[in-house]
């Protein structure tokens, strides 16, 4: 029997509560495994890599992440040390060492730097630019989640594709270098030029700063838009909080801090938070805010992607030596601002000019994954750098209905007994997709064992009927 043929059944157990987080890792780890075992990295092009990764490859990642999270939320001594380890040996020589040595042999003959330029730049980025220019009376909110990576960004849509009149839509564009929040949050504003600062800690659009949400709200100024620190809009209550978007000038940008556990401090992604703040449960309800603010256009982004793995990084992946220049000016694990800048084998030079920006500062990044041995921080997750993971950034365009496009699909409950127990089971009337749906998730039933005389034998029980149904063909 398949793996997730055994965690199907083993769904339906008596016990299931207790060790549901594992069985879901199981299932993940399984399904990552297979995909590992028949995938193949051999490209002609670097373009080729970026549309293989957005429509293909992005599932390593994300089954990796889900696998990770069910593990860790597990509440008792893992079982699960082996998978875990047989894991990260096949992906570290799958994905860490044989993909990522592809994809540079490809960017070296197609001799394409492939950075600071959309990868689809037809719609997408046409509606965002639109975004300033709506009625008055509608608004267009731009939601920009601190180091979302685009595989969480494809669960997400899931999610909010869930919900009743909201339809969402992914796409991808390719993140400026280096990938880091501040420039990353700048590239995202109106502007004609980004330089760096003459110390390198400060980004500028068109002169004028942007680091915070103060000065970003000033850039927004000059093309009537406005920003909120998504965190500091009215909390539980919707109706508040909408006013408040529907109160800011023009289109309305909601930067979303990523929020790390202190103890954590560097190891830890988004989507692997602890179960009490479920990072795409906030989102999803971040957009309910907005969407009843009257935001006709909702646009879900980010500044960068993230590198991260879960066991500590091997010594082969620290760099042996540092960045050396004329003058060192910023220094982080992932990418190295100066003049100068020294040319080295474990490093990829770049000029201002070559990544689309104003100035004469330097930028170096490490090749591959690799880090700069530096004090304080952690390592398992880092951005900064050139792997699809940090520079694919994604694009989640956003609408809401007028009308409710769902409807409930009935269940027609299907007897089945042998002389010493009873079980039942169930067949959808019609196949659920997208549009038809059980519920705003998956339907449950009650059920409850009478004798002859109608007493009740057993408690009522509740059932997650997506454990019995068999779907329709």
């Amino acid at each position: 029997m398949r793996s997730a043929e055994v965690v199907r059944a083993r769904q339906s157990s008596v016990w299931i509560d207790g060790y549901r987080q594992l069985y879901a890792a199981i299932d993940a780890a399984a399904d990552l495994l297979s995909q590992l075992s028949t995938i193949d990295f051999t490209i002609s092009a670097f373009d080729e890599g970026l549309e293989r990764y957005r429509t293909d490859w992005f599932r390593i990642d994300q089954l990796y992440r889900q696998f990770t999270y069910a593990r860790r939320s597990f509440e008792g001594p893992s079982p699960l040390d082996a998978l875990r380890d047989l894991v990260e040996k096949t992906l570290h020589q799958q994905v860490r060492l044989r993909a990522r040595q592809r994809l540079a042999e490809a960017g070296r003959r197609s001799n394409q730097l492939a950075v600071g330029r959309p990868a689809l730049p037809a719609l997408v980025l046409r509606r965002l630019r639109r975004a300033s220019s709506l009625r008055e009376d509608k608004k267009a909110v731009v939601i920009v989640s601190d180091a979302l990576r685009y595989e969480v960004a494809d669960e997400l849509r899931s999610r909010i594709r869930q919900e009743d009149r909201f339809n969402a839509d992914l796409d991808a564009v390719l993140g400026v270098l280096p990938s880091y929040t501040q420039l990353g949050m700048a590239a995202l504003l109106p502007h004609r030029t980004l330089k760096h600062s003459a110390d390198g800690k400060t980004v500028l659009a068109d002169g004028l700063p942007t680091n915070g949400v103060g000065p970003r709200s000033k850039v927004l100024e000059t093309v009537g838009g406005s920003a909120i620190q998504a965190e500091d809009l009215p909390g539980p209550d919707r109706r508040r909080a909408a006013g408040h978007v529907q109160e800011q000038p023009g289109s309305v940008h909601l930067p979303r801090r990523h929020r790390r556990d202190r103890r954590q401090a560097g190891h830890r992604a988004p989507g692997l938070r602890s179960r009490r703040a479920d990072a795409l449960a906030e989102l999803v309800d971040l957009v309910k805010k907005t969407a009843n603010a009257n935001a006709t256009n909702i646009f879900v982004t980010a500044d960068h992607g993230f590198l991260f793995q879960d066991e500590a990084l091997p010594e082969q992946f620290f760099l042996s030596e540092k960045a050396h220049g004329d003058k060192i000016l910023v220094s982080n694990k992932r990418y190295v601002l100066g003049h100068g800048l020294k040319v080295d084998d474990a490093f990829t030079t770049f000029t201002a000019e070559q990544l689309n920006l104003d100035g004469d500062i330097e930028v170096q990044i490490p090749k591959s994954i690799h880090r700069l041995r530096l004090a304080g921080g952690g390592t398992r997750f880092v951005h900064g750098g050139a792997t699809l993971q940090e520079i694919v950034v994604p694009v989640l365009v956003i609408n809401k209905k007028r009308k409710s496009d769902t409807r409930l699909v009935n269940v027609k409950v299907l007897p089945g007994h042998r002389q010493d127990h009873h079980r039942p089971a169930g067949r959808e009337a019609v196949p659920v997709g997208a549009r038809q749906r059980q519920g705003s998730g998956p339907r449950a039933a009650r059920g409850a064992v009478r004798g002859g005389d109608a007493d009740l034998q057993r408690p009522a029980a509740r059932a997650d009927l997506r454990l019995l149904l068999a779907r329709a063909a």
